[in-house]
């Protein structure tokens, strides 16, 4: 039987004499198809392949022309029933539809005249579906990857032959399809190199290229014939042989890492990944030292050949510490434990902390008591002299000097890449933002957005403000970085509906909910959210939101070497006090800007199996959700003081206690739902104690008594917000409990118990719970005073101080009376209004041991540990 040229798509070999070095990257590629489990296999010559693939070809070409001639005769055309004839005229039918893409309207009318074959468009179609599914073209996704597989298998020497769902596969299309690969090359808006991080993991390495669904690979029989042979599988070859390298750089451009990956064998993947994590590092240690440290940063000084050898030298330190002239500026981590090394050492458990300051100069902004090289280093005439910083990402990606692999080893064509980034400038202006936010770079972020303005830059998916988030560092910028670009980023980014959601769904505060998780606790990224089920690490763990490691420091680049890439649990602790107090610090920039903070969360999202219902969790179940998850994360001293904090500062922003959610117990804890419905509706208190019901009773003692003080604001919440009743002990009324008189003086707004007014009191709203009670504003203005006067010191010390006693405060909630604590009653606070808010200068939005403390009794005295934050930049 004859074989035309439109019954079958081959793929012979196309790899020419000066590209066999490009096919020796893909001897070891897996795939998964009909014909062999390994394309790895070498081609076995003198087959005897031509009864089996023609037996494999569609009936469509076999039975085409008796199916003709028996309509052909116009007795039997009247003998065989209409329902009878679609089936006998399917080959013709697949043909012209099919094979010569004849339209709808057209191939009526061909039937008909040709045929005698009287049937309309919607019969067609109702047949159509039937042969043949709901789908006549090929999704674009499926023609690459059988581009794809079509060429690794002619490198292997071993043509095809694909079909889809029986019929054979146009190669013109996937001709065109190969030449498109490599046309306009350019940046896509979601290829963020600076977004790279969870892109090395191991696992993602030498994954298997699978026959896309309905779509059938075999070798088709040795073609003898002169006659057949024909011109577009030549075409093809052509273009395939074109793409290679090329189509690699398409897709890292277009951010398509997980099909990048997939196109290449284990060997190439893993070179692909070593060099992508250098350039990351080199564009993160250089955005994090611009300005204050070594300007030039290349495979040498950032030390990437120790990477590949069994030792170095024992006095070896961070990468950001090998220039000359630059101190150590490791996280706490030791310094005679080498990066070469195969042992991992654990960071210390001690944090770092910042403070804010209302006035310093511009030369000690971010600086000040800053043992290491941010503090000690002068770029001088290097770092004045300097190109832009975007510009030195580019210089470095084209002379490839920032990485240990040779570039002729890299398996993308990076001249290619380099041409699209030459002509993306918008793009690559982007990048260095998104890199000086994951550096904390304020400076150079600042500089940036001042370019980003001017350029009228439109971000893609780079949503800079999550991004802050993720990279949130208590122990020297705080909220700094989230500040500068509410106040600094061009107009659009703060009012588009990227400014409070990604593209997950998720809101600002639940990545702030992320954060606390990432750090704290072990909770995996699936759990959270099932849309990254297939993430095993969180954005943003290779920095440590308490500075204890980084992600140039020793002990982290240690641990990616042991081959884990997930933060061991060994080296988180609770959610601690440099951790909360920047977390509220964002919450109260968040609610400055304007931003709905009790919108719906994106996090702990499900659906009832049995009645379909939508489970969504408010912002507040969302907090609480995720203190569960501090509670059950095996932190002995966890006693929840950090999501108390949490919690009043939302009151402080009138979230609703009373909004009741959807919810499952049972699919919330990864409990099997039974026949019926598990949902019903809980406040947030009521959410709370359903939780602590179902697993509270294994927890330590002091992280049951966090958990009561929180079920107890919370109902005390509730019970402001619906105009209950409270039975508070109003002794001593007409003198607060700090023994501060109210004078006659005093503006008749102020609460008898609190020697400061403020305009948060000027007008009833009756969602705002501050201001009405003798509590929350005590225990408010108490969190704030202890985030900023205690730090662990020692393994001896708690993490929250005795002046904020947590028994204490569980004891006065439950009997209703007075807050009694040291910080409240002996006076150690300045004065403060009912909301727990102390009297601020405009130049800082939080306040400070200057603002808050009625006298020095800070713990935090070890300046090595301590960093000074200028907010000057905020005004500039």
């Amino acid at each position: 039987m004859d074989l035309g040229p439109a019954d079958e798509y081959w793929l012979d070999e196309f790899v020419g004499d000066d590209e066999d070095w490009v096919s020796k990257f893909w001897q070891d590629l897996n795939i998964v198809d009909e014909e062999s489990a390994h394309i790895g296999e070498p081609p076995t010559p003198a087959e005897n392949t031509t009864s089996t693939a023609i037996s494999s070809i569609p009936t469509s070409i076999s039975s085409s022309t008796v199916g003709q001639q028996r309509l052909s005769n116009p007795d039997n055309a009247e003998r065989i029933p209409f329902n009878q004839k679609w089936d006998v005229l399917k080959p013709e039918i697949e043909r012209l539809y099919i094979i010569e893409n004849v339209p709808l309207r057209d191939l009526v009318r061909i039937m008909k005249e040709k045929h005698d074959f009287d049937a309309v468009e919607h019969q067609y179609k109702n047949h159509f579906k039937k042969w043949w599914g709901s789908r006549k073209n090929i999704r674009s996704t499926d023609k690459r990857d059988l581009v794809h597989i079509g060429r690794d298998r002619a490198k292997l020497g071993k043509g095809t032959l694909a079909t889809y769902k029986g019929r054979p596969v146009d190669s013109r299309k996937l001709q065109r399809e190969a030449k498109g690969m490599v046309k306009g090359l350019k940046i896509a808006g979601h290829a963020k190199l600076s977004l790279l991080p969870s892109f090395f993991a191991p696992s993602s390495l030498g994954a298997q290229i699978s026959v896309p669904k309905d779509f059938h690979i075999h070798t088709p029989p040795e073609l003898v014939d002169p006659l057949h042979e024909v011109s577009l599988p030549v075409q093809l070859s052509s273009a395939l042989a074109s793409i290679g390298v090329m189509d690699r750089a398409s897709m890292f451009l277009q951010g398509r890492h997980n099909e990048l990956l997939k196109s290449m064998n284990k060997t190439e993947a893993s070179t692909m990944s070593i060099w992508l994590y250098e350039f990351w590092l080199f564009g993160f240690t250089a955005a994090k030292n611009w300005g204050r440290g070594p300007q030039i940063w290349n495979a040498t000084n950032l030390r990437f050949s120790d990477w590949q050898s069994s030792s170095i030298d024992s006095a070896a330190r961070s990468p950001g510490s090998l220039e000359p002239g630059a101190q150590d500026q490791s996280t706490n981590s030791p310094e005679s434990h080498d990066i070469g090394s195969t042992d991992v050492a654990d960071p210390c458990q001690f944090c770092r902390w910042s403070v804010h300051m209302e006035y310093c100069t511009a030369s000690d902004y971010h600086y000040v008591s800053e043992s290491s090289s941010e503090s000690e280093f002068d770029g001088g005439e290097e770092s004045r002299k300097a190109p832009a910083f975007e510009e030195r990402l580019k210089e470095r990606l084209e002379s490839n000097d920032f990485s240990s692999i040779n570039l002729s080893q890299v398996p993308v064509s990076v001249p290619a890449i380099v041409k699209a980034v030459k002509s993306s400038p918008n793009e690559l202006l982007e990048e260095a933002i998104g890199f000086s936010i994951m550096g904390r770079n304020a400076s150079l972020l600042y500089d940036l957005l001042r370019k980003a303005r001017e350029a009228n830059l439109v971000t893609s998916n780079l949503y800079p403000f999550h991004l802050a988030i993720s990279y949130l560092d208590g122990s020297k910028t705080c909220c700094l970085m989230l500040a500068i670009l509410f106040i600094h980023s061009p107009g659009q980014w703060r009012w588009d509906n990227k400014a409070n959601s990604n593209d997950l769904g998720h809101t600002l505060l639940d990545t702030l909910m992320i954060t606390i998780l990432t750090n704290h606790t072990s909770t995996s990224p699936g759990t959270v959210d099932h849309a990254l089920k297939k993430n095993h690490i969180f954005p943003g763990q290779e920095t440590d939101i308490c500075g204890r490691w980084d992600a140039d420091s020793p002990c982290y680049q240690q641990l990616l070497l042991s081959g884990k890439s997930a933060i061991p649990s060994k080296w988180k602790h609770k959610f601690c006090h440099t951790s909360a107090q920047a977390v509220c610090h964002c919450i109260t920039e968040i609610d400055n800007l304007g931003i709905k903070l009790g919108a719906p969360s994106g996090l702990f999202l499900n659906h009832c199996s049995y009645c379909g219902a939508k489970l969504q969790l408010s912002s507040l179940h969302s907090l609480v959700m995720t203190s569960f998850y501090l509670a059950t994360a095996a932190h002995e001293d966890e006693d929840l003081f950090g999501a108390i904090s949490c919690l009043l500062k939302l009151l402080t922003c009138e979230i609703d206690p009373g909004q009741t959610s959807n919810i499952s117990l049972l699919m919330l804890l990864g409990v099997a739902e039974g026949d019926t419905c598990s949902h019903q509706d809980f406040t947030p208190a009521e959410f709370a104690e359903a939780l602590q019901r179902e697993s509270g009773d294994a927890w330590p003692e002091i992280t049951k008594t966090g958990w009561k003080i929180l079920c107890h604001i919370l109902r005390l919440a509730k019970e402001i917000h619906d105009g209950f009743p409270l039975d508070f002990d109003n002794q001593n009324e007409s003198e607060d409990v700090t023994g501060r008189h109210s004078g006659e003086g005093e503006d008749s707004r102020t609460d008898p118990g609190f020697s400061l007014s403020c305009s948060h009191h000027e007008e009833f709203r009756p969602e705002r719970v501050f201001g009405k009670d003798r509590t929350l504003g005590h225990l408010w203005a108490a969190a704030q005073t202890e985030l900023l006067t205690h730090r662990r010191q020692c393994e001896e010390h708690p993490w929250t101080s005795e002046k904020f006693d947590l028994p204490a405060v569980l004891k006065c909630l439950e009997k209703r009376s007075i807050l009694s604590i040291p910080l409240v009653k002996e006076s150690m606070m300045r004065p403060y209004c009912a909301c727990g808010h102390f009297e601020l200068p405009f130049s800082i939005s939080s306040p400070n041991r200057t603002t808050a403390c009625s006298h020095d009794f800070s713990n935090m005295v070890q300046f090595s540990r301590e960093t000074f934050i200028d907010e000057d930049l905020l005004w500039s």
